[in-house]
């Protein structure tokens, strides 16, 4: 099998239970332009939404094409989730860390599982961000007010098992107070990306 060497720029990934504060760690990070950090882009089948833009967002491929690239082994990992496909690319990550720059992905445990598979050791970071308990996760999910009681439950669920995998990362950040663990997260980082 093939692997990258990681021999300019790092690739960080940061996996987590949905409602654990991802997103907002992962938009102050990429504000800190000490990093040199970019966001991965992934490519999807899924029609784009308002306000989304193509090679922004996501590269927004039609199923024809993202099933040719999977023959062409084109993904660092790929799923299929309720209808549509949503991957990796190779050589946007490549390519980014061959110029040098630090490219952060937000995947979940599967992903994290084959995309560490692709790369040297000490190529990639992992970082798994979790919730101080489980009922303070419940309680984030329901003040969102985004989910059904169903889709509430799955989630629940599914963060059960996403928690058991946390001990397959380099680090888990705890997001009790979402300032500590950005801090956290940086901190991480920067020891890996200075000489």
């Amino acid at each position: 099998m093939y692997k990258q060497k990681c021999t300019t720029g790092k690739v960080f990934v940061i996996s987590g239970p949905s409602g654990v504060g991802k997103k907002t760690i992962i938009d102050e990070i990429l504000r800190n332009k000490t990093l040199n950090m970019i966001m991965s882009i992934s490519m999807t089948t899924r029609h784009m939404r308002e306000g989304e833009v193509d090679c922004k967002d996501y590269y927004f491929r039609t199923r024809k094409y993202f099933e040719k690239e999977i023959e062409n082994n084109a993904f660092l990992e790929y799923s299929e989730f309720v209808g549509n496909y949503y991957g990796t690319p190779k050589k946007y990550i490549y390519d980014a860390i061959g110029k040098g720059q630090n490219v952060l992905l937000e995947i979940d445990v599967v992903g994290y599982k084959n995309i560490r598979n692709n790369f040297d050791h000490g190529g990639i970071v992992s970082i798994f961000i979790a919730p101080p308990t489980l009922a303070v996760l419940r309680a984030r999910l329901m003040n969102r007010n985004t989910e059904s009681h169903d889709d509430l439950i799955d989630r629940l669920a599914k963060a059960e098992l996403e928690m058991e995998m946390r001990h397959a990362y380099d680090f888990v950040v705890v997001n009790d107070k979402v300032d500590d663990a950005v801090r956290e997260v940086e901190a991480i980082i920067m020891k890996h990306i200075m000489p």
